[in-house]
């Protein structure tokens, strides 16, 4: 017993010698923490002045919009959403690379955590193992094991020591077992932004192509003629209003009893707006814009909201449902209808139709959350400019048919038709 007491002084101090480690800097391999910290503030800079680069872009799209009725205004346009789009791009790059950059600091963070982790459940068990040894030994037998009591009141400080050591040690694990967990916790939620960032890029690359393909497209069929453009917007029109009428014509012989039971109250919130900014260009109904010859629509109401953005703008799923089809008229008769749509149900007895858009990324079949990225605002389908078309439902009334085109003789639509009663106005639910 006696050659053992030296050591109850020295273990103490010893155990906490580890930790004198980690109050140094952390170095990875190849870089510190302080030069990925650097890393991502230089890129959360960058993001600032491409965020600004774009909101101008888009006061200068407010202006081109006004002047596509003619040849130049809608190549200006276009030319215009093009470097928009290609700054987007660049964007969302900053955002993978800084997400990126913020996965490796906490990695760098896990690993350190864990490895303190590891020592100190080392030195727990350690002052375990020794309080476990001095345990079946009595206070007399302590006491007899020693020459005098200045020996003996030592070795009981000692014990002391240890008890108190386990304590800071349990503490101390404890606290590192939350910051480990946090830190993974955040990890996952960094790797999550990523993926959604890289499936960003990869669409709004996407929509660049769409654009460009569009401005290539007019050039060719109008030569770049004011007579050959205005002759281009007139055939269109026609093929609108045909298509209108064939519309009107199936959806009056359609009868559908609701049940007001199954729809959500009015004024609840039911759904949530589709963009994450709100231009609405045009209500619900038979409003005065949608009453003018000069118009788009056909004098008989307008079946939902248009909502102004530019183009490449995430479009939002309202609530939760699953995607009962998606579709492009444009392959059907171009430039005549709702161009590339999205049709979802909801579990609330609405249904919500998403058209015009330029990207689709929702799939047939596939099961969305209440504001998930479903596509991209776009111009195509019959078009003044970029917007979303936003049509609520009541599910009862709803499907998706076919329809024969007059517009474009010999083929057949595949969209979303209703019942007229079955058309709700969405300001009541958003």
């Amino acid at each position: 017993m006696h050659s053992r007491s030296p050591n109850i002084f020295i273990f103490p101090a010893l155990l906490f010698v580890p930790f004198l480690f980690f109050a140094l800097p952390f170095f990875a391999a190849g870089q510190s923490a302080d030069e990925v910290r650097t890393k991502i503030d230089s890129r959360n800079a960058e993001i600032k002045k491409l965020e600004a680069e774009i909101a101008k872009y888009q006061e200068e799209l407010k202006k081109t919009r006004k002047e596509i009725t003619s040849i130049s205004g809608a190549v200006n346009d276009l030319t215009v959403t093009s470097k928009k789009l290609d700054t987007d791009i660049t964007l969302t790059q900053k955002k993978i690379e800084t997400a990126e950059l913020r996965i490796g600091k906490l990695n760098q963070e896990i690993g350190r955590k864990s490895t303190e982790l590891e020592r100190s459940q080392n030195g727990l068990s350690s002052i375990m193992r020794s309080l476990d040894e001095r345990e079946n030994v009595t206070a007399i037998e302590l006491l007899l094991a020693h020459e005098d009591l200045s020996q003996f009141w030592s070795q009981v400080d000692s014990l002391l020591m240890l008890g108190d050591s386990l304590d800071g040690h349990i503490d101390e694990l404890r606290s590192i077992s939350r910051e480990l967990a946090k830190n993974k916790n955040l990890r996952e939620e960094e790797k999550g932004s990523l993926q959604d960032f890289r499936t960003d890029l990869s669409d709004q690359k996407k929509v660049a192509d769409y654009n460009k393909s569009l401005k290539t497209e007019l050039l060719n069929e109008t030569k770049s003629k004011e007579s050959e453009y205005q002759k281009m917007l007139a055939e269109r029109r026609a093929r609108k209003e045909a298509f209108e009428a064939d519309l009107a014509k199936l959806e009056s012989q359609l009868v559908t009893i609701l049940d007001p039971s199954k729809l959500p109250t009015q004024g609840s919130k039911a759904l949530s707006w589709p963009l994450d900014t709100i231009i609405i260009t045009q209500e619900f109904g038979d409003t005065a814009f949608s009453r003018s010859k000069a118009a788009p629509y056909n004098g008989k109401g307008h079946n939902g909201i248009d909502l102004g953005a530019p183009v490449g703008t995430l479009i939002h799923a309202a609530e939760s449902g699953i995607v009962l089809g998606v579709g492009d008229t444009d392959t059907t008769c171009r430039g005549a209808s709702y161009g590339k749509w999205i049709l979802i149900q909801h579990p609330n007895g609405l249904t919500t139709l998403y058209a015009h858009l330029s990207v689709i990324r929702a799939k047939k079949g596939s099961v969305v959350a209440r504001g998930e990225t479903i596509g991209f605002v776009g111009n195509t389908g019959y078009s003044t400019g970029p917007h979303l078309h936003f049509t609520v439902f009541a599910s009862q009334g709803v499907q998706i048919r076919d329809l024969a085109s007059k517009g474009c003789s010999g083929r057949i639509y595949t969209l979303p038709v209703a019942s007229y009663n079955s058309y709700l106005n969405p300001l009541l639910y958003l």
